[in-house]
């Protein structure tokens, strides 16, 4: 008996696959549904690229340079980004897990998130001044020596995250909630703080 045969979407195989980058540099392209596990992605240059549903958990990213790029809904947990340069880079839905930001080419560093999963992430020693993390969980995570001048946490969770010896100076926390910060470790003028929750930066001196 003859049995039909079913041709599969090519595009879809294509996507599912896990796919190496092949070029050196890319421009104006949007990849969507990649599977990039475990894979090095090294000494590459995306400009104006948009990344949608990816899955890079475990990349190496090393030395690889992103320009105006867009990250939604993708998965970048446990990525490594040994001297990556990151300039314009708007992340939006995304899970971060384990991403040591503080190894990245500090020069022209630009980075905004919102509605992301940010979690036992380190920014340690960054200049990230005018940086949104907006809507986000943000716990776990690490901000020492770190420039935050004129950042802002708007309706951010902030639960276990450290803060010590930041730059806070006109930082925004209005609307986000559970951060402890020490004010005697910090720089903290000007900062905005919504009214109750401001109670935690008390929290460090024990206070009944």
């Amino acid at each position: 008996k003859n049995k039909s045969k079913i041709v599969p979407n090519l595009n879809y195989l294509l996507n599912k696959l896990i796919m190496t980058f092949i070029e050196n540099i890319y421009k104006n392209e949007i990849f969507s549904n990649l599977e990039n596990i475990w894979q090095k992605i090294l000494e590459k240059e995306f400009n104006n690229c948009t990344f949608k549903k990816c899955d890079f958990s475990q990349t190496d990213f090393s030395k690889t340079m992103f320009n105006d790029c867009k990250f939604l809904n993708c998965n970048l947990s446990n990525i490594k980004l040994t001297n990556s340069w990151f300039q314009n880079i708007y992340f939006e839905k995304t899970k971060l897990v384990w991403v040591d930001f503080s190894v990245v080419n500090s020069f022209s560093l630009n980075l905004s998130f919102k509605n992301c999963l940010i979690n036992l992430c380190s920014f340690n020693g960054l200049d990230l001044q005018n940086t949104k993390f907006i809507d986000s969980t943000i716990t776990d995570s690490d901000f020492v020596d770190t420039n935050l001048r004129k950042s802002d946490f708007s309706n951010s969770i902030l639960k276990w995250t450290k803060f010590i010896n930041a730059d806070l100076s006109n930082t925004n926390f209005i609307t986000s909630i559970w951060y402890y910060i020490d004010p005697t470790k910090n720089k903290l003028k000007n900062a905005k703080f919504s009214q109750g929750e401001v109670l935690n930066l008390l929290a460090w001196f024990e206070i009944e």
